[in-house]
C-alpha cells in the first residue's frame, strides 16, 4: 500500500483524453474534446453518456 495522503495518476490515452485517479476516490474524471455539428447533437451525446451505467454526470465545461 502507498503512503498516506493524496496520490494522483494521470494517464494520457490520446490527445484530449485523460483519467484522473485520487486515493480513496472510486471514480474517474474523463475530459475529452469532441467535434459536433450543433448544440442539439452535443446535447444528445451528453444525454446518452449520462444514461450509461455508473456514469454520475456528463456535462459541457468551459474552455481553459
Amino acid at each position: 500500500r502507498g503512503r498516506d495522503g493524496l496520490h494522483r495518476i494521470k494517464l494520457y490515452i490520446r490527445t484530449g483524453l485523460f483519467i484522473l485517479h485520487e486515493q480513496n476516490y472510486n471514480g474517474a474524471d474523463l475530459r475529452l474534446i469532441i467535434e459536433v455539428k450543433d448544440l442539439a447533437q452535443l446535447s444528445r451525446i451528453l444525454t446518452r453518456i449520462e444514461n450509461l451505467p455508473n456514469v454520475m454526470e456528463a456535462a459541457r465545461t468551459k474552455p481553459g
